[in-house]
């Protein structure tokens, strides 16, 4: 019901962030040179710098990105100083439209400094990353040829014409930056601190966009692709999976637990993955799964403290600590 206030009032809101945001902003230079393969790295954390942002930053450079800081918050002097040495530039702004808001003025920011770029990948803080010592997802970046490449590409069967990159991490490829259309689209892009409408008219609405306009897409990792991982688990680890999905779908729980109940039967994998494949299971939980994650190497981890979320936490921390960063191990374990 909001939304249509949102977008009557976005244009007039987004000119006044951009008549302030030169005094409500702080940008201070980093101690690295800029390289053509970028990383804007968002950050939100009001009561401190994690120790696990700063490994991040230090990821980047090792897998050969150039880090631009920006932050959603104040800094500290004293994180200031240390993000100014992981970085070539840190920008500090107003909270204004969540993630998007910062993607927003840090791109911008990059565009008007002349910034040659061959790739740019954003991400935020609302994971840790990388959770394995021996995540390709960077490789992968690096190596594609797309205009847009991402994570995960959502592929629900229902809505085809809405499929997105979600905002795990997000790259653009040279032909894109150096386009109109892409400092066209950050300029114009209608903001607010709406959660729900970030999601939908940032998040989903950037895929959509630069695909009618033509530019080439891909993704490490698609809900349609998952198949093969299923092959791989175990009865016992696909019992598992059954579990946290009628934990997470409470309404499906009896269902579910009829599914699990028949373990043993001639067709009880086949039973399985038919409704793994349906409209039925939320295709995310083979994100999430630690089982399944682990075979595919997914090197994210979520920090919302939605109850989704922090069921899923103490699994992870139980079933792959042992190839979890230490770091991201000690945060998650006490995230909740």
């Amino acid at each position: 019901m909001r939304f249509p206030f949102i977008a009557l009032s976005g244009p007039l809101r987004r000119k006044w962030h951009d008549l302030r945001k030169n005094r409500n902003s702080k940008y201070t230079n980093g101690t690295l040179a800029a390289g053509p393969n970028v990383v804007l790295y968002l950050l939100y954390q009001p009561k401190g710098l994690l120790a696990s942002s700063v490994e991040t930053c230090r990821y980047f450079a090792a897998k050969g990105f150039s880090v631009f800081i920006v932050s959603n918050a104040p800094l500290s002097d004293a994180d200031r100083n240390t993000l100014s040495g992981l970085s070539f530039g840190v920008l500090e702004r107003e909270n204004f439209g969540y993630d998007f808001g910062g993607y927003r003025d840090g791109i911008l920011h990059l565009l008007e400094s002349g910034i040659q770029m061959d790739k740019l990948l954003i991400m935020n803080d609302s994971v840790w990353f990388p959770t394995f010592d021996d995540e390709d997802f960077l490789d992968h970046v690096l190596a594609a040829k797309t205009d847009l490449y991402g994570a995960v590409l959502s592929q629900r069967k229902q809505h085809m014409a809405q499929r997105h990159l979600q905002s795990y991490a997000v790259a653009f490829g040279k032909k894109l930056l150096a386009s109109k259309d892409f400092a066209v689209f950050w300029r114009h892009l209608l903001l607010s601190s709406n959660r729900e409408w970030t999601i939908r008219n940032c998040e989903v609405q950037m895929t959509v966009h630069f695909r009618k306009l033509g530019y080439s897409l891909d993704a490490r990792w698609g809900f349609e692709s998952l198949g093969s991982v299923l092959d791989q688990l175990s009865d016992d680890e696909l019992k598992d999976l059954l579990r946290l999905e009628a934990e997470l779908e409470r309404k499906r729980a009896p269902t579910i637990e009829a599914l699990i109940a028949t373990h043993g039967s001639p067709t009880w994998r086949a039973d399985v993955t038919a409704f793994v494949d349906s409209r039925k299971f939320r295709k995310q939980i083979m994100l999430l799964h630690p089982a399944a994650l682990s075979r595919m190497n997914f090197p994210f981890m979520k920090k919302s403290r939605e109850p989704f979320y922090s069921v899923l936490r103490p699994l992870y921390a139980k079933w792959l600590g042992n190839k979890c960063a230490p770091t991201v191990l000690q945060e998650l374990s006490h995230w909740d």
